[in-house]
C-alpha cells in the first residue's frame, strides 16, 4: 500500500510535468522567430521523449507490486493506474504532434492570423483548465477521496464546444476561398488540442472506476 502511494505521488508529478508541455505547445503556436520555433520544438520532442520515459518506469514499478501478495482492492487500482499513466503518456504524444503540425505550416510559409491565434488560445485555455480539474482528482485519488467526475466532464464539454464552433467557423472560412492550407493546419491544431481533452477527461474517469 506504501509502493502504491509513492507511485501515485510520481504519477501527480507525471501529470504536472505534462501539464508544463502545454505551455511549451502554446508558447510554439505563437512563435513566429525561427530560432525560437526550433527551441520550442524541441522541448516539446523531449517532453514526448520523457513521458515515455515516466510510463515505462511507473509500468515496471507497478508490475513489481503485482508479484506480491495484493489485495483485489488495490489490483483494481494498480489497473487504473496503468490506464492514467497511458493517457498521460499520450499527452506527450500531442504535444510533440502539435510541433509537426506547426513544423509543416512553417515549411509551406504559411501564418496563423492573428484571430487564429487568439481562437487557439481560447481552446488551449480551455484545455489548461481541464489540466487543473485532472491534477486535482489525482490528488483527491490520492487520498482515497472521491474525484469530481462532474468538473472533469464539464471540461471536456466547454472544449468540444469551442472546438467545434472555430471549426464550423473555418469551414465557412474555408467556402469563401480562404487559404485552404493554412486552415488545414490551423484545424488540425485545433484537433490536436480537443484530443487532450479526451486524455484529460479519460484520466478521471479511471479513477472514478475505483468508486463505483
Amino acid at each position: 500500500e506504501l509502493a502504491l502511494e509513492q507511485a501515485m505521488n510520481e504519477i501527480i508529478h507525471f501529470a504536472q510535468i505534462s501539464r508544463n508541455g502545454l505551455g511549451y505547445a502554446r508558447e510554439a503556436i505563437r512563435a513566429t522567430d525561427v530560432d525560437k520555433f526550433e527551441e520550442l520544438r524541441a522541448k516539446l520532442v523531449k517532453y514526448e521523449e520523457i513521458a515515455d520515459r515516466i510510463e515505462r518506469e511507473i509500468a515496471a514499478y507497478l508490475k513489481q507490486l503485482q508479484i506480491s501478495d495484493i489485495s483485489e482492492e488495490t489490483s483494481d487500482r494498480i489497473r487504473a493506474i496503468y490506464k492514467v499513466i497511458s493517457e498521460l503518456e499520450s499527452l506527450g504524444d500531442s504535444g510533440e504532434s502539435v510541433s509537426r503540425i506547426l513544423s509543416r505550416k512553417n515549411i509551406h510559409s504559411k501564418v496563423f492570423s492573428e484571430q487564429d491565434l487568439k481562437n487557439i488560445a481560447s481552446l488551449a485555455h480551455e484545455v489548461e483548465r481541464a489540466y487543473d480539474v485532472m491534477i486535482s482528482n489525482l490528488s483527491l485519488s490520492s487520498e482515497d477521496k472521491d474525484v469530481d467526475l462532474a468538473a472533469a466532464l464539464n471540461a471536456e464539454n466547454r472544449i468540444n464546444a469551442v472546438r467545434n464552433n472555430l471549426r464550423e467557423e473555418e469551414m465557412i472560412k474555408i467556402e469563401n476561398k480562404g487559404d485552404y492550407l493554412t486552415s488545414v493546419y490551423y484545424l488540425d491544431t485545433l484537433s490536436e488540442l480537443e484530443k487532450m481533452g479526451d486524455y484529460l477527461v479519460n484520466i478521471t474517469q479511471a479513477l472514478a472506476s475505483l468508486k463505483a
